[in-house]
């Protein structure tokens, strides 16, 4: 018996250690059990539905595309409500992007974000900026540069409504625009420029700095209204949101993981602390946000994306079990979730039950996975498309900004089919883990699009010779030759033979679009039938010479991301229609807002030196000083020579005639500009210029 009791605490020893042991693999395998969790075993039919719709969706927006100027979003519900009706919310956009990313589908996902940045660049406002929402389908406006807002257009008062609490900017949707944006340069970087994307996301977040801080913890709401150019008309909507604020601080952190910029950093702790803030200690749940002083939080009701955003966001929310437990609270009859905890008695938030599904995955719960997607997987419709509640409709228990109460109905909606594909796939928007590599990939893009070195453009220059005259000298099959093509076929034979400075004629079209095309007495332009001005749309359906490929900015935009080595050199000639055409855009803004990615690509020609400062405003690095429609006092050498020391030009173009008299070459030569002569097409003759002291020539024929 003594034996007995002397071995009972080893074996109490023992079974401690092992009950230890269990519950320390318990944790780990809870931990880690998403990653052997595989949903699309069990819900792959549904996602397949899921993003079939989406990509459906984006399909039939974005049907014939002919002018290749179209940008598109999705619209966000499919509802008769006019309230509703053709509105492209901008989060909801960008979780379809994140959604085609987790998916694979890159080209879907470029397809939202190339309307994201040509809508932040070309924001009426002036500012690189997103707004809440767009009218859907097709975002590009009737005039060059312009953005289609939702509103419509009231009879009774004969003017256009829009309402401002979607044509201003939330720092939320700002936030997750940005967000997919990184996701799509952290996924695909490698294999193609994301640079600009990164680019918008870092001035959309600067917006968020400049306009959404106070003296507090935190960034406020953002604004309403229609401040465009001037913020001191704006709404401010000076209240915080815990939700934006976890938005915020994923891509503050992100951008600086990626940038290395302190401002960053110190912007993702202010988020941080904010929502530390928002964490009510006693009752296990985090506050929706502040009142409108930004400081004293709003304790009910509480939201279900409050909880589950944070926990997706932050590893220590993540594991807090008392915060579970109180998501679990919002767990509805029919096993979705509620948009809050006071509305938990009514119908599910198709959206939310979604996203708390990849929040459950994440913390191993497979149970509360399963009930979770297959709520959604009731609800879903044989198309694919879910509605955004189960039931006729719930309360959020919050009021719109009109003061009526924020109700969702069964209209299907976007947004929970790209939270249930993210959570099928176990793709975490907030986590974003960017690397060393991420980093020195965006340091050698900056450097590339950003880089400006006057002097090695200039040897540049010098080395190549050869400036190929509005796309070069196109030669058909049957033997004719054709000059002044700007065409399709004659810059990729002048690319092909090796010519990688290529001169580009722009006219602007009737409603604003810079077009390649030179000009011609008694009619529009060269190779066309237009005796003036066509729209964007007649040009780009016209053949040049009746056989040749028109270009228009986009085009050539194109063609230039393809070909890194190739500088397009301009001739930009006057802007038809000009104010009467509704654009108040500038040569060189129209071109800077269509290509933005390409500013140091472009070698714009300034044909007075009173034009060089505007040209650089509008921020392009380089340029030629043309002399051929100078005014005569502008001529002579000592003027020539004077203007050149006060621009810092790359080179100077002349007509070959001027540089004949070897007296006027002489002092042009002594100027380090690089000396070009145009149009020079005979061999001997250049040999004849080099002796002069001529660097390099316009030319149609491609060498």
């Amino acid at each position: 018996m003594i034996d007995k009791l002397k071995k009972a605490p080893i074996r109490i020893i023992v079974f401690m250690t092992a009950s230890l042991l269990l519950a320390v693999i318990c944790i780990v395998y809870s931990v880690n059990y998403q990653s052997s969790l595989d949903l699309s075993e069990k819900y792959g039919d549904e996602k397949e539905l899921a993003i079939s719709a989406l990509r459906s969706g984006l399909s039939d927006v974005s049907k014939d595309p002919a002018d290749g100027k179209k940008h598109f979003l999705l619209a966000s519900y499919d509802t008769d409500d006019r309230s509703q009706k053709d509105i492209a919310y901008s989060y909801d956009n960008a979780l379809c992007a994140l959604a085609f990313m987790a998916d694979g589908d890159k080209e879907s996902a470029a397809a939202i974000l190339d309307a994201f940045v040509y809508a932040a660049v070309n924001d009426r406002g002036d500012v690189c900026r997103v707004r809440n929402a767009y009218a859907a389908g097709e975002i590009v406006g009737d005039i060059c540069g312009s953005v289609r807002l939702p509103g419509y257009y009231d009879s009774e008062r004969d003017m256009w409504i829009e309402d401002p609490s979607l044509v201003g900017s939330s720092s939320g949707n700002l936030a997750w625009v940005s967000l997919a944006l990184l996701w799509y340069d952290k996924l695909y970087g490698e294999e193609e420029d994301t640079y600009f994307y990164v680019k918008t996301a870092t001035a959309l977040m600067d917006w968020i700095l400049d306009n959404c801080s106070d003296e507090n913890a935190g960034f406020i709401a953002g604004i309403n209204g229609w401040p465009e150019n001037d913020m001191s008309k704006a709404q401010v909507l000076s209240y915080k949101s815990l939700e934006h604020n976890v938005d915020c601080m994923a891509v503050f952190d992100a951008l600086y993981e990626i940038t290395g910029d302190e401002r960053y950093s110190e912007a993702a702790r202010s988020s941080e602390e904010f929502i530390q803030s928002m964490y009510d200690a006693k009752k296990g749940y985090y506050y929706t946000g502040t009142s409108s002083d930004g400081v004293t939080p709003s304790v009910e009701p509480v939201v279900l994306d409050a909880q589950v955003w944070t926990a997706l966001a932050l590893d220590d929310a993540g594991k807090n079990s008392r915060l579970r437990k109180n998501i679990g609270k919002m767990k509805t009859s029919d096993k979705g979730y509620a948009f809050c905890l006071e509305e938990a008695a009514g119908g599910f938030w198709a959206e939310g039950t979604a996203f708390t599904a990849l929040y459950y995955l994440e913390r191993g719960k497979k149970k509360e996975v399963y009930d979770a997607l297959s709520a959604l997987s009731v609800i879903q419709r044989d198309d694919g498309r879910i509605p955004a509640c189960s039931g006729d409709s719930i309360s959020t228990g919050m009021d719109l900004f009109n003061g009526t109460e924020w109700v969702y109905d069964n209209s299907p909606h976007i947004a929970p089919a790209a939270w249930l594909i993210m959570a099928v796939d176990g793709f975490n928007p907030f986590d974003i883990d960017l690397t060393d590599a991420d980093k020195d990939r965006y340091e050698r893009e900056k450097l590339s699009h950003e880089g400006v070195d006057v002097l090695r453009m200039r040897e540049e220059l010098c080395k190549e010779q050869f400036i190929i005259h509005a796309a070069g000298r196109y030669v058909t099959d049957d033997g004719e030759e054709l000059f002044y093509t700007n065409s399709l076929e004659a810059l990729e034979r002048a690319y092909d033979s090796g010519s990688r400075m290529i001169e580009i004629d722009f006219l602007f079209t009737s409603d604003g679009y810079p077009v390649c095309a030179h000009n011609a007495d008694g009619a529009w332009a060269l190779g066309f039938s237009f005796d003036k001005a066509p729209t964007h749309e007649e040009f780009m359906n016209e053949k040049v010479h009746g056989c040749l490929t028109p270009l228009d900015i986009y085009r050539l935009a194109d063609f230039m991301r393809k070909h890194r080595d190739m500088y397009v050199v301009t001739d930009i000639k006057g802007l038809s229609g000009g104010e009467s055409a509704g654009t108040k855009l500038t040569k060189c803004e129209a071109v800077r807002k269509c290509a933005p990615d390409l500013m140091n690509r472009f070698i714009i020609q300034i044909y007075h030196d009173e034009e060089y400062d505007a040209v650089k405003k509008s921020g392009f690095p380089y340029i030629i000083y043309t002399l051929y429609a100078a005014d005569e006092d502008e001529r002579n050498p000592e003027a020539i020579v004077e203007a050149c020391d006060k621009m810092d030009i790359v080179g100077l173009t002349m007509p070959a005639e001027w540089v004949n008299d070897a007296e006027f070459a002489g002092k042009i030569s002594k100027i380090k500009v690089p000396l070009f002569v145009h149009t020079i097409n005979d061999e001997k003759e250049m040999e004849m210029f080099k002796s002069l002291g001529v660097s390099g020539f316009y030319t149609d024929v491609v060498r």
